[in-house]
């Protein structure tokens, strides 16, 4: 029985690409024939799609950002849709960490202080002198507040300079998920830091 919803969608896309360079289907006019797909298996089943044809559908209505070739997707849009090829590519392309070290200039990061004469300064979190005491500090501080998983993410992610999209194939999520861990640890970081 599913697959006749298969087969209305897989029409669908044929309808796309036949359209060759030519007036593609609006977003609007695919969601709106996605929606009718979804109501008719409703109607006849009286429960959702599968989630194999509500996917299918999904990539559907995304197909002009799914299918957008360019190179520098990723910066050129705020929320940019990639398809996990893509997200690959870019981290490939973009992702690594530079051979030569950092200079104080480079970190991410610095604290308030005062130098000798009195007037105010910025530190810099990581230095020579207090790298490794600082990385022990902050393993101990995040395992702390984090559960497992969360410190994981974290130490891959700022430590290892591992992209979102490598912690997800290591954890067998979607990047998405990462990020959305991601946000949640930033919160509860600034938390334990604000007490």
């Amino acid at each position: 029985m599913t697959q006749i919803y298969h087969d209305k969608v897989t029409k669908l896309f044929d309808e796309y690409y036949r359209e060759g360079d030519g007036e593609k289907p609006s977003p609007s006019l695919r969601i709106e024939r996605s929606n009718a797909i979804i109501e008719d298996y409703i109607d006849n089943h009286d429960k959702a799609p599968p989630n194999a044809v509500l996917s299918r559908l999904a990539t559907y209505i995304l197909l002009d950002d799914l299918s957008d070739p360019h190179p520098d997707k990723m910066t050129r849009e705020e929320y940019p849709i990639m398809s996990y090829g893509q997200t690959g590519r870019y981290f490939a392309r973009n992702g690594g960490l530079k051979d030569e070290p950092y200079d104080h200039g480079e970190v991410i990061g610095y604290t308030p202080g005062l130098d000798k004469d009195g007037k105010s300064v910025r530190n810099a979190l990581l230095n020579s002198d207090n790298a490794e005491q600082r990385a022990q500090d902050w393993r101990l501080f995040i395992r702390g507040i984090l559960s497992e998983r969360e410190a994981f993410i974290v130490e891959r992610v700022y430590e290892d300079g591992a992209s979102h999209a490598e912690v997800a194939e290591n954890l067998s999520v979607s990047r998405q998920r990462v990020g959305a861990i991601m946000s949640k640890v930033l919160v509860k970081i600034n938390e334990a830091l604000a007490k």
